[in-house]
């Protein structure tokens, strides 16, 4: 996933860069936390699955998933909240004159995200020589933490005052410092190994989501995730195309056992992640048997020496992608807790920010069947329009003449505007 850091607000970016990739809003705490409502295996297969011997090593499952162990009070929590809220006012007081820091607000719905996160139980208080039950609640929002409870936290409140001091001073994501993205449906584990899978790139499952109402034959074929960082994309994508096979009654029809999407990326740390994130949504991959399979290199290189595509002959339905696309030079004037945390490789693309773009595009001319689609994120502005160019001018000679390559080329709007998608089909006379 090819987005700025989540849950701040940009401040000192150029228009250019803010186009480039936008302020990134997270949803309502109680939209966030739809994820929670997926099916997950246990604790102790979650990780083995994302603990293998030649796989990343991590540490810590997403926050929202780690088990209580630590007994705490309500009243000591909320008084914990007024003490974050306070320092964040204080830090951001002392550094007025800093254009790029979040917005006080932001800080303030971080500090409940955190609270709210990192609440396994609530039970009340002891009376007399009888102890109840732990309440464990799928979801909470601070205003309904039971004010004269027990509450048992997935940190102690030390480890949370220092995962607040380290957010304000070093500025590292609240993501990070948690291990957990909520994205759609899934709640990801995300390091800053990959980049933070922000809220307008799930406009693209929504388009995929319209391409396959159109056009259903679509779901029968291969699909493939290009930089797919943690995962987000391939995965929301194979349970659409999976959801599609089961309403059109094409089952029987599809590649049954085989992956739905092949993904990849450049990074070892970025697949072993996001393997780690398919075995954890394992619903989909029992569904699917596999249905996402994820592969380290270059773009279409891997799936080359797999022969899972062919230079000469059409195979793949779909392409999406949400490549990097910022310039070498707008990649110093990024606020600080994507500057220096999150993965400049999964960021930066040349001189001009296109270069990932228009090799994608070259390939999609050759991998994609007839009638397939190619669905990419980028810029927006003048960006998006070089690619639009780009994909008009290719063409093939056919019956005689020149024909062009591609059709239905369409550019689509972000939640704010940005014209910062565009959608392309393979010409059905190729």
């Amino acid at each position: 996933m090819k987005m700025i850091s989540g849950t701040y607000q940009v401040g000192v970016l150029s228009v250019r860069t803010l186009l480039l990739r936008g302020t990134a809003r997270f949803f309502s705490p109680t939209r966030r936390r739809a994820g929670m409502n997926v099916s997950f295996r246990t604790t102790s297969s979650l990780q083995t699955a994302c603990q293998r011997p030649d796989e990343v090593r991590v540490s810590r499952l997403p926050l929202v998933e780690r088990l209580g162990n630590h007994v705490s009070s309500s009243a000591e929590l909320l008084e914990w909240r007024r003490w974050a809220r306070s320092h964040a006012a204080l830090t951001k007081l002392e550094a007025s004159g800093v254009a790029d820091l979040p917005s006080l607000a932001s800080l303030y719905t971080e500090i409940d995200w955190l609270v709210v996160d990192v609440i396994a139980a609530t039970r009340p208080k002891k009376q007399g020589q009888r102890q109840l039950a732990w309440i464990y609640m799928a979801s909470l929002q601070v205003r309904d933490i039971p004010p004269a409870h027990e509450v048992l936290l997935r940190e102690s409140l030390a480890e949370l005052r220092l995962s607040w001091l380290k957010r304000l001073r070093d500025r590292v994501p609240l993501q990070y410092i948690t291990s957990t993205c909520f994205w759609r449906d899934l709640t990801l584990f995300v390091s800053p190994a990959v980049l933070i899978p922000r809220p307008e790139t799930e406009l693209m499952v929504e388009h995929v989501k319209t391409v396959l109402d159109r056009c259903p034959s679509l779901c029968c074929g291969l699909w493939v995730d290009l930089g797919t960082g943690s995962g987000a994309l391939a995965i929301s994508i194979a349970a659409e195309v999976l959801r599609m096979r089961a309403s059109s009654a094409l089952e029987k029809g599809c590649m049954d056992g085989k992956p739905v999407v092949h993904a990849v990326d450049l990074s070892l740390s970025s697949v072993q992640i996001a393997r780690c994130n398919a075995s954890r949504h394992f619903s989909l991959t029992e569904r699917g048997k596999d249905a996402v399979q994820i592969h380290q290199g270059s773009w279409f290189e891997p799936l080359e020496s797999l022969d899972i595509v062919h230079r000469h002959a059409g195979t793949l339905a779909g392409i999406v992608s949400n490549p990097p696309y910022i310039s070498s030079d707008e990649m110093l004037d990024l606020q600080p807790e994507v500057r220096y945390h999150e993965p400049w490789l999964a960021l930066e693309s040349g001189r001009n920010g296109v270069e990932a773009l228009e090799l994608i595009c070259e390939g999609a001319s050759r991998y994609l069947l007839p009638g397939g689609v190619l669905l990419l994120e980028t810029g927006g502005g003048g960006q998006t329009a070089h690619i639009d160019r780009l994909l008009r001018s290719f063409k093939e000679a056919k019956n005689g003449g020149m024909v062009p390559l591609f059709e239905n080329i369409q550019i689509h709007a972000d939640h704010h505007g940005v014209r910062r998608f565009i959608t392309a089909r393979k010409s059905i006379l190729f």
